[in-house]
C-alpha cells in the first residue's frame, strides 16, 4: 500500500485509481502526467495536459483535477463525474470542447 491508497481515511483500490485515470483520459486529447497527494488534505491531484484541436492557441493546456475517495465507491459513477470535472477545468482555461 502506498500514500495514495488512503484518501479521507478510506482505502482506495488500485481498480478505483485506474478507473479515475482512465475516465480523465477518456476525454480526447487529455493525458495524465502525474498523480500526487496533498498530505494536509489527503486529496489526490491529477496533473493533466490537454493537447487537442480545441486548444485556443494551438499549445498544450495544463490543468489539475483534485479528488478524494468520498462518493467514489461506486465505479459506475466515476466516469461521468471525472469527465464533467475535466470539462469544467478546461472551460476555466478557455478551452471549449465540442461534442461529449
Amino acid at each position: 500500500m502506498n500514500w495514495f491508497d488512503i484518501v479521507k481515511g478510506k482505502y482506495i483500490s488500485k481498480k478505483i485509481l485506474t478507473e479515475i485515470r482512465e475516465a480523465i483520459e477518456s476525454v480526447k486529447g487529455v493525458t495524465v502526467e502525474e498523480v500526487t497527494s496533498s498530505r494536509k488534505t489527503q486529496h489526490l491531484k491529477y496533473k493533466c495536459v490537454y493537447d487537442g484541436e480545441d486548444s485556443p492557441d494551438g499549445k498544450p493546456v495544463k490543468f489539475v483535477i483534485t479528488t478524494g475517495g468520498r462518493n467514489l465507491a461506486r465505479v459506475d459513477r466515476i466516469r461521468p463525474l471525472m469527465r464533467k470535472n475535466v470539462k469544467k477545468a478546461l472551460e476555466q482555461k478557455k478551452v471549449f470542447i465540442g461534442e461529449w
